[in-house]
């Protein structure tokens, strides 16, 4: 698995002998409502700090707080950059940031979409945040973790409240929320509707059929930011 190599090229992941894994991909239709900071096997950190060169990766695909994620995708692409000036560029969801003194403003903006199921068809994030060149970016992700049925779905022509939180890439420097609002879109996003967020959770009210595509934006109390787009998160029934 590309996964499992990945780990180990990193001296990330030792595997005993006598010990499986089982892993899922996430390429088989599951929506995707986070992106990933995993924290257990330390993949999803989203910096890493090599002579001379940084990577910024943080998977679009995840599934939940645990699972990284991975599915076959149509398209993808990342930008970044560093006080104003372009730094890295790929076709992918990953960044490779080379040449010295790391400390800046970044701006990190990154999509993907997908056919192979129709959830999930395009997720993006961009990121703005201060870094000081410490080995762990200050990132921050929002998590959505609506009740869904077996079939992804949720019950149209009702109010629905979908639990929300913000993550912080583990270890980064502790800040709280200083502002979290979000949006949502029942015709794939050509149209978003503000939504209320009370009480860790984000109140909507769904039409009769369709799906639900989510926008969010996070700021913490050191000002670094995160926008993240999810078109058709989830389906309605």
């Amino acid at each position: 698995m590309p996964v499992v190599a990945e780990l180990i090229r990193r001296e990330r992941l030792d595997l005993a002998p006598g010990i499986a894994f089982l892993l899922e991909d996430n390429g088989s239709g599951k929506p995707v409502l986070v992106e990933a900071l995993a924290e257990a096997t330390g993949f999803n950190v989203a910096l890493q700090l090599d002579e001379r060169l940084m990577t910024f990766r943080v998977p679009l695909f995840g599934s939940d707080a645990e699972t990284a994620g991975r599915s076959k995708v149509d398209s993808a692409s990342t930008v970044g950059f560093r006080d104003g000036a372009k730094v890295c560029s790929s076709n992918d969801v990953i960044c490779d940031i080379r040449g010295v003194g790391p400390q800046g403003r970044y701006r990190v903006q990154t999509e993907a979409t997908r056919g192979v199921a129709d959830t999930s068809t395009k997720v993006s994030a961009v990121w703005e945040l201060n870094h000081d060149g410490t080995p762990i970016l200050p990132v921050q992700v929002v998590r959505f973790d609506p009740n869904l049925d077996s079939a992804n779905s949720a019950p149209g022509r009702r109010g629905f409240a979908v639990p929300v939180s913000v993550q912080r890439n583990p270890g980064a420097k502790p800040a709280g929320v200083a502002s979290l609002t979000v949006e949502a879109s029942y015709d794939d996003g050509a149209h978003w509707h503000k939504a209320l967020v009370a009480g860790g959770k984000v109140h909507l009210y769904h039409p009769a059929s369709g799906h639900v595509s989510l926008r969010a934006k996070a700021t913490d109390t050191n000002g670094n930011t995160v926008e993240q787009t999810i078109i058709r998160a989830y389906r309605l029934r």
